[in-house]
């Protein structure tokens, strides 16, 4: 979703640093220079990092090595600390289906009969925004394209563009973020935490709709604190969903050490698992690989 969509009055600055050439002081550059722009008595810029989060983060671990020990967190070490202070909002970018990616192929290689996609794409969108009328919330709009048949694949993924510029409707994202207020208690208990919770959700509500996964929003909500709170032990699950059944109750497979002791740790016990009929079923494998995306992997 465009920012400007979501409320947002951006203003950006271009900036390249030698993070291309390999440096591993690039990040630390980087932020040198960030400092020094907040810094200035006008507003602070605006910023889009198109990068590889484990390039940066390992980068600064490099450098910054020395200070692990110390403020390393089990399961969030160093690195992943510093991307979460440097940067407001993290997202990876969406997959295209099998079809859209077909359709684009022939429209690259000027096959008979493609479409133009700026075109065809336009004209879909008309089509598309109007699937939604009488859909006034989060509820409503998944049910759409949950029930949307189309083998069109411009269309289809017109579709879920239109959800996602739905979503970001003023009423529905009032009443979205409302319902998010039911996993407070499963929130770090700060205010940074709070508001990146909140725009995290979103952000990977809207990627997963892109792709066509359509978690519950339940679901997606404990991923979403899973992954700000302990995004180490959410690569482990990503890479191995059917270990979260060991969670609370003992260290399953092949575990690193570094989040082992995770698995029998109170707070991921009640991430995973809620403490109240409101944060609904527990996670289990089927819906860490929809609201991971593994899904989306699995159908390419």
């Amino acid at each position: 979703t465009p920012l400007a969509t979501r409320g947002f009055h951006l203003r950006f600055q271009p900036y390249a640093s030698d993070c291309e050439e390999g440096s591993p002081q690039g990040p630390r550059e980087t932020q040198r220079w960030w400092l020094r722009w907040r810094s200035r008595p006008t507003h602070a810029p605006f910023f889009i990092v198109a990068a590889d989060g484990r390039w940066i983060r390992t980068s600064f671990e490099d450098v910054y090595g020395t200070f692990a020990q110390h403020v390393g967190e089990e399961g969030r070490p160093l690195g992943h600390l510093f991307l979460a202070k440097t940067f407001q909002l993290s997202t990876a970018l969406p997959a295209l289906s099998p079809e859209l990616q077909a359709a684009y192929m022939d429209h690259l290689l000027r096959v008979s009969g493609s479409v133009e996609f700026g075109e065809e794409i336009a004209l879909r969108r008309v089509e598309a925004e109007s699937v939604f009328k009488g859909a006034d919330t989060e509820a409503d709009v998944l049910a759409v394209i949950r029930s949307s048949t189309t083998e069109d694949a411009i269309l289809q993924q017109a579709i879920r563009g239109a959800a996602v510029r739905r979503f970001s409707n003023p009423e529905i994202r009032e009443i979205s973020e409302h319902r998010l207020q039911d996993f407070v208690d499963l929130v770090e208990s700060n205010p940074r935490s709070m508001k990146r919770f909140i725009n995290a959700y979103a952000m990977e509500r809207d990627l997963r709709t892109i792709e066509g996964v359509y978690p519950e929003p339940e679901f997606l909500a404990k991923w979403t604190i899973l992954v700000l709170r302990w995004p180490d032990l959410a690569a482990v699950l990503v890479t191995e969903p059917d270990a979260v059944a060991h969670i609370g109750t003992s260290v399953g497979g092949n575990i690193p050490p570094g989040v082992a002791a995770l698995f029998i740790d109170d707070d991921v016990a009640s991430v995973i698992k809620g403490t109240k009929p409101r944060h609904g079923a527990p996670l289990d494998a089927a819906a860490i690989r929809l609201c991971s995306g593994l899904d989306t992997a699995r159908r390419r």
